[in-house]
């Protein structure tokens, strides 16, 4: 068994292709990470700035929040796997809100709780 052992350690430590894509996909995933969080922000941005609904802005800007959202979730977990279980209860949590915030959406957007009544 420990021969075995032994093996597979050495064969382990002797092939850094396994660290070599691990270290290259986590440079994309970062990559694509930064990307969409920028975007999303130019996103808000333009949506702060154009949108002329006041009442439907707040709840429009929280749903377009998720993408970072999940985007810095996803990257703290890949980074850092012991503590993934707090990124994903962030993560969660944040996207609980966005569900209650669209349904706070779609009732201003039909006119109000008293129209729907």
């Amino acid at each position: 068994d420990s021969l075995v052992l032994a093996m597979e350690e050495e064969e382990a430590s002797s092939s850094p292709s396994l660290w070599y894509y691990y270290g290259f996909l986590s440079f994309f995933a970062a990559l694509a990470a930064f990307m969409a969080t920028l975007d999303t922000f130019k996103l808000v941005r333009d949506h702060l700035i154009y949108n002329r609904k006041d009442a439907l802005r707040k709840y429009i800007v929280r749903i377009i929040l998720m993408v970072p959202a999940y985007s810095i979730s996803a990257m703290g977990g890949l980074l850092y796997k012991e503590s993934n279980i707090y990124f994903d209860t962030v993560r969660e949590c944040y996207e609980a809100f966005v569900i209650y915030s669209f349904l706070q959406f779609l009732v201003n957007f039909l006119g109000g709780g008293d129209m729907l009544c």
